[in-house]
């Protein structure tokens, strides 16, 4: 069992918009930081305010919002809470201001959230989004959630593969060509001004030469791959899921003007098999309008979809986060705007609590795991971590607390059955991209607004292990 301090979430694969440095839509997502371990999320009056209220400015600000939210602390994990209800509630034109910081939308679970107070679907919804989010590793880790939405149409894993605008370093280090702005700026060596929503993600055969062009071809100007329609372009190829800058190690190459004033380029295709393209104007700023085709004599894809690139079905997450909070666990303050730390009471057969193996702050939120995955996968790795806390006399201590409660295996079988955790194991409409329902919660109920996880790679949430073979994603 890791020894961490905090557990930590996860964001969505996207594809792009057309600001720089953004790229976010619900359909991929990253971790970065989860449910916070210490929070305001185990204080019942707050919790019981919070989804009493609309998820909105106005709930927050001294003038208008309920007592119990307008002041709370400026602390690092009451914030993270905030921030990713938010990422998980609303769209990505909706904004919730909490002191100084402005959190946006991304998932859209339930936008109705900003202008009410949420029904039960919202909550069981937003509650899968959040409990998926989170990763004991506190690592940024892209993956593509799966399944209905409450008020908004179920997460396309048809659409194709964005570029991911950060470093492929796990700390969430943003890539400067995408999030530095420099409008005049020449060269398709620069590392600003670069086009999110033009970058996006392929596969090709590892050690084949692969040709990338947008209106142009390296050696053969007859015959251009992609489009070039308008303005001149930049182009440039990366090895991953992310873009790159010039100097990256991941860089395979920038290219202006091979054909007239169109890009093109080749390379050798890595041996990950995973490229990214970027496609911009020569000039920072610059309209231009244009696409990149992809050929090889061994096989290429480009763009990827999403639901070809994450492949590997992890975990399914729901419940109520917001139901039933564990009365064992409260709340002992450490200073102003200095956060909180948890205090357990003993446990006993009904709430598990200091002395338990597992702790379990929320007593409504589950989990389940796909048989191929290792039965120790979630327990072990993904959802819980040992934490510090103050024992039933005050005293600093150790507990093993969990997110959620795992079940077991969410199928026996891979397809819709009552012998599965998750009884429905492919809902509609979109057949084939494997996003479960109804999944039954510890009393067999029933429950309808899971979130489905699928990965790249089955190690991608709980690291490789120092020697790249870690037995918890092991994987059949």
């Amino acid at each position: 069992m890791r020894r961490l301090a905090v557990l930590a979430c996860m964001t969505l694969l996207a594809a792009c918009t057309g600001e720089i440095g953004s790229g976010e839509t619900p359909e991929l997502e990253d971790t970065a930081y989860a449910v916070p371990a210490n929070g305001i999320v185990y204080f019942p009056p707050v919790l019981s305010a919070f989804k009493a209220s609309p998820l909105a400015t106005e709930t927050f600000d001294p003038a208008t919002g309920p007592a119990e939210l307008t002041s709370l602390p400026f602390d690092p994990e009451t914030r993270k809470f905030i921030k990713y209800t938010v990422e998980c509630a609303l769209d990505e034109k909706q904004e919730v201001k909490f002191y100084s910081d402005v959190y946006t939308g991304l998932l859209g679970e339930c936008p109705s959230w900003n202008e009410k107070k949420p029904n039960t679907d919202c909550l069981e919804a937003v509650s899968g989004c959040l409990l998926a989010r989170q990763n004991p590793l506190e690592l940024r880790v892209r993956f593509s959630p799966r399944g209905q939405r409450a008020e908004n149409p179920s997460f396309d894993a048809y659409q194709v593969a964005s570029a991911d605008t950060y470093e492929p370093d796990f700390l969430g280090t943003k890539i400067s060509s995408f999030w530095t702005s420099c409008n005049g700026t020449p060269g398709e060596l620069r590392d600003c001004g670069w086009n999110a929503e033009t970058a996006l993600t392929g596969t090709c055969t590892p050690g084949a030469l692969v040709s990338l062009g947008a209106g142009a071809k390296v050696g053969d100007c007859n015959n251009a791959l992609g489009s070039a329609i308008s303005g001149d372009m930049a182009m440039r190829a990366c090895e991953g899921m992310s873009g790159c800058n010039a100097a990256s190690v991941t860089h395979l190459g920038s290219n202006n003007d091979t054909c007239d004033r169109n890009p093109a380029l080749d390379f050798v295709c890595p041996a990950s098999g995973v490229f990214s393209a970027m496609l911009s104007s020569m000039k920072a700023g610059d309209a231009f309008d244009g696409s990149i085709g992809a050929s090889s004599s061994s096989p290429v894809e480009f763009p990827s979809k999403i639901i070809d690139l994450f492949s590997v079905l992890e975990a399914s997450y729901y419940g109520n986060m917001f139901h039933a909070i564990n009365p064992n666990v409260t709340l002992v303050p450490l200073g102003h705007n200095e956060g909180y730390i948890l205090k357990l009471a003993r446990g006993s057969k009904e709430h598990t609590g200091f002395g338990s193996p597992q702790v379990f702050p929320f007593e409504d939120a589950w989990c389940c795991y796909d048989p191929d995955f290792d039965s120790s996968y979630l327990d072990d790795g993904r959802v819980c971590a040992f934490q510090p806390v103050l024992d039933p006399k005050g005293k600093p201590a150790e507990a093993n607390l969990c997110m959620c409660k795992s079940l077991g295996p969410c199928n026996t079988v891979k397809k819709d059955s009552r012998t599965n955790r998750c009884m429905v194991y492919d809902q509609a409409p979109d057949f084939g991209d494997v996003d479960h329902d109804t999944c039954r919660d510890g009393a067999s109920v029933g429950r309808k607004w899971p979130m489905t996880v699928f990965l790249h790679e089955a190690c991608d949430m709980v690291g490789q292990g120092d020697d790249g073979g870690n037995q918890l994603c092991k994987h059949k």
